[in-house]
């Protein structure tokens, strides 16, 4: 099972579908969320739709 690094705490909803995304997806290496807890592979992705939200803040899990 993949296990999650990060430096301050984070909420258990992103580690939850971190770790649901790590095992689909085995080669992927970080997971990208909004403030919303919407998930995203690609960082740019995640940057274009924080754009449009009240906290435009971006969490990075690492595998």
């Amino acid at each position: 099972m993949a296990r999650v690094k990060q430096k301050y705490p984070v909420n258990s909803i992103f580690s939850e579908k971190a770790q649901s995304l790590f095992v689909e997806y085995p080669k992927l290496r970080k997971v990208y969320f909004t403030s919303d807890n919407m998930a995203f592979l690609d960082e740019r992705e995640a940057q274009t739709h924080a754009c449009v939200l009240k906290d435009k803040s971006i969490t990075t899990i690492q595998k």
